[in-house]
């Protein structure tokens, strides 16, 4: 195997999409890399500039934690973000004078030179009010537009700080809605990082030494230097400053200054550069000597004891481990966590003893008995061997050990499932005039059979505000299930309650049902009923056909909503070329099911013509035919029709 160094050769790419118009999920700004999604969406619907930064060594985006420019997002480990609870990969500025002021002295002051830098406009970004040293900064930097971009008009900028010839911008217009910019970064690379693993933890740390050999012989072509990097017990990675920037000259160095408590671990990093030959110079070696810590590792291969894996309430659950020292040095007296989670995931700390001090190849068994009185249902029991560091070791992974173990008692929530015509729908959907309800209730008891409608509190609002409580059928599996509930006990083993209600809902408007039970055993389906709002349009209608993604490289699916009570006996969408000729039709039956409401159709449009062959990248046409009881369905207004002319849509195959 060739272990040589050399710089990376192969480019990425940046790809940048804004909108005029931002929404989640479905019209979201994205920052990709190498077709990897990096970052998405705004924070709040407040005019913003989003910055990106790219290290230009590493290709790594700059996040916003621990970093703060003034930038809105800001985010603290163990507090969370101003936006969200993890860092992000951009900075957000609010688009005001003070907030542009920040952003200036950012781009001008905190980002290095040979860094890519990006930004991109959020909603409706007044452009007007920058201030001329803003826009004067991204003209100097290679922009070309930054003057003439229009209020509330998208926009995107990229460069390499220090480099306007990688500069690029992309804007739209009331037209251009949806624009993207895509760059190149790097190619032939001349300069990188090379980082060691781990090292440690420590009791002390006695020297390091290293070497390196250029694959060339011209003198003074290749620069490199060692940092020794500190490692926390929580992981933070600090630069030692006795120990950056090592030098050829010093091939070997004592580090007993550095603090073993401070930094149980280190980590090693290596510059290497070569701007001339891009030959970078070779490691022959890097070593640290230090002193080790002991090793412990659970060991139930060797010992291991569970009296029962299931109780009832109150009985005493026993267990038993080995605990074996693995390592080369001697454990102090050995601390041993035994604690549970019980089934709503809240730790339960059991017993803390310490046992003995172990020289290397010795075993301990750590053993607890407990009552499971409280703790119902299924659990899991952790011994962890020197939990919280109570001394230094090497590794920790083989510390930890979880037991299952289940104790019984019948206070688990039956689980509630609602759909309309088959469907899940969330607040707010458009379902038929004649929808059939389906309602079910599991509970896992095998023992205790869902049977009594008396366990039942269900109510529909109507568009009037009137709440009816919903009656059943006198008799189980009977009925019509009509102006009445029909309903189907539980069979056991499966004990699910069944519901079935067809109503005819013949006002217009927005409907509420409420939903509310529970098991024999009065555990009920959840702490708060469930609601959900509808919308019923008696009238047959369909939206404008709409293909997303658009444009599209390898497939596009169809979204529309349809109103009414009656799926169309025909429906047929005709895809066309700009010339007129029919290219592809594509019927009711390839699209698969078709329900009132919203629909995204699980047939997706590969781009292929009737005989699959594959189209040319360009702009084509479409139309949708339609057809209930022997008419066409009225379209039905909403914002996508601008995008319409007479019917006529255009999609956008690009490859």
């Amino acid at each position: 195997m060739d272990s040589t160094f050399k710089f990376v050769e192969n480019a990425s790419t940046l790809f940048i999409r804004n909108f005029k118009n931002p929404f989640s999920p479905t019209r979201s700004p994205t920052v990709e890399l190498n077709q990897v999604v990096e970052e998405y969406d705004m924070c709040g619907g407040t005019p913003s500039i989003h910055v990106v930064v790219i290290d230009s060594v590493s290709l790594d985006l700059w996040t916003n934690e621990n970093r703060n420019f003034g930038n809105f997002n800001t985010f603290v480990p163990g507090v969370g973000g101003t936006c969200r609870q993890r860092f992000e990969k951009y900075f957000i500025f609010r688009d005001n004078p003070t907030q542009r002021d920040l952003l200036k002295t950012m781009l001008i002051d905190s980002i290095p030179s040979g860094n890519f830098v990006a930004l991109y406009s959020i909603f409706n970004v007044a452009y007007s009010t920058w201030d001329p040293a803003l826009k004067n900064l991204l003209s100097s930097w290679g922009s070309d537009s930054i003057n003439f971009v229009a209020d509330g008009d998208p926009y995107i900028f990229f460069t390499k700080k220090g480099d306007n010839s990688q500069t690029q911008e992309t804007l739209g217009d009331s037209i251009r809605n949806y624009i993207t910019l895509s760059a190149t970064l790097g190619g032939n690379w001349t300069k990188g990082f090379v980082n060691s693993v781990t090292i440690g933890p420590a009791v002390n740390w006695t020297s390091f030494h290293w070497d390196q050999d250029p694959l060339e012989s011209l003198p003074g072509v290749d620069s490199v230097a060692i940092d020794i990097i500190g490692i926390k017990s929580n992981g933070q990675e600090v630069a030692l400053p006795d120990f950056t920037g090592i030098q050829i000259g010093t091939p070997d160095l004592a580090i007993n200054t550095i603090d073993p408590i401070t930094y149980p671990k280190l980590k090693l990093r290596a510059y290497l550069q070569d701007e001339l030959l891009s030959t970078p110079p070779q490691l022959k070696r890097w070593q640290i000597y230090y002193d080790e810590v002991p090793e412990l590792a659970l060991n139930p291969a060797k010992y291991f004891k569970l009296n029962k894996d299931t109780l009832a309430e109150g009985e005493n659950v026993s267990m038993e481990m080995a605990i074996e020292n693995i390592g080369n040095v001697m454990a102090d007296s050995v601390l041993v966590d035994f604690y549970i989670f019980g089934k709503n995931r809240v730790r339960h700390n059991i017993s803390s003893p310490r046992y003995k001090t172990m020289n290397p190849g010795d075993t301990i068994i750590g053993s607890v008995s407990f009552s499971t009185n409280g703790y119902p249902d299924l659990n899991s029991l952790w011994i962890e061997a020197n939990p919280r560091f109570d001394q230094l070791e090497q590794y920790h992974f083989n510390n930890l050990a979880e037991i299952l173990f289940r104790v019984n008692r019948d206070i688990t929530n039956p689980i509630l499932d609602v759909t309309f015509d088959g469907t899940h729908i969330i607040n707010g959907d458009i379902v038929s005039g004649k929808p059939e309800i389906q309602i079910k209730l599991k509970d896992e008891n095998k023992y205790l059979a869902l049977n009594d409608t008396s366990d039942w509190q269900i109510f529909l609002k109507d568009p009037d505000g009137i709440q009816t409580k919903l009656s059943f059928e006198p008799v189980s599996c009977s009925g019509i299930g009509t102006s009445m509930m029909k309903w189907c006990p539980a069979n056991l083993p499966q004990n699910t309650f069944r519901i079935e209600f067809k109503p005819s809902l013949l006002k217009d408007g927005v409907y509420e049902l409420w939903v509310q039970a529970s098991d024999i055993s009065g555990n009920i389906s959840g702490d708060n009923n469930y609601r959900i709002t509808f919308e019923v349009i008696n009238k047959a209608t369909i939206t404008e056909v709409i293909n997303y993604p658009n444009p599209f490289s390898t497939s596009t699916k169809f979204v529309f909503t349809l109103t009414g009570s009656e799926i169309p006996e025909y429906f047929k969408i005709q895809i066309m070329t700009v010339t007129g000729k029919i290219i592809r039709e594509i019927t009711k039956d390839e699209l698969g099911p078709i329900r009132i409401g919203r629909n995204i159709t699980e047939f997706a449009w590969n781009g292929k013509d009737e005989f699959g062959d594959q189209l040319a990248n360009g702009v084509y046409l479409y139309r949708v035919l339609t057809k209930l009881n022997g008419g066409a369905i009225e379209k039905r207004e909403t914002e996508a029709d601008k995008y319409f002319t007479k019917g006529w849509g255009k999609m956008y195959l690009m490859r």
